[in-house]
């Protein structure tokens, strides 16, 4: 993978940390919890784990292309929820078009 696909790619992680973390804030606050820091995953090449860790029941898979491949994405996300006895997520910023 070249350096702009990958800067891309922390980049988009990044910015899904940002996303999420107020919401998270925000729950923790209601239920009187300490809110987990929302962060990108350094080792997720090594050991083949999610984009985004802080949520332990959550497996979050991060995703900035031009082209839509949700079934492998999918795939990718259930396989490392499983690992994790946990529910999947995958975010997308297909095109720019904003996190969904």
């Amino acid at each position: 993978m070249g350096s702009f696909a990958v800067s891309k790619g922390k980049r988009g992680e990044r910015e899904a940390c940002d996303e999420l973390q107020p919401t998270v804030d925000s729950v923790a606050k209601e239920l009187g919890m300490e809110a987990p820091r929302i962060r990108r995953n350094l080792q997720q090449s090594g050991d083949g784990g999610e984009d985004l860790i802080g949520l332990p029941w959550y497996s979050i898979e991060v995703k900035r292309c031009e082209t839509l491949n949700l079934a492998a994405w999918w795939r990718q996300c259930v396989t490392q929820a499983r690992r994790k006895a946990a529910t999947a997520t995958a975010w997308d910023d297909l095109r720019r078009g904003g996190w969904r």
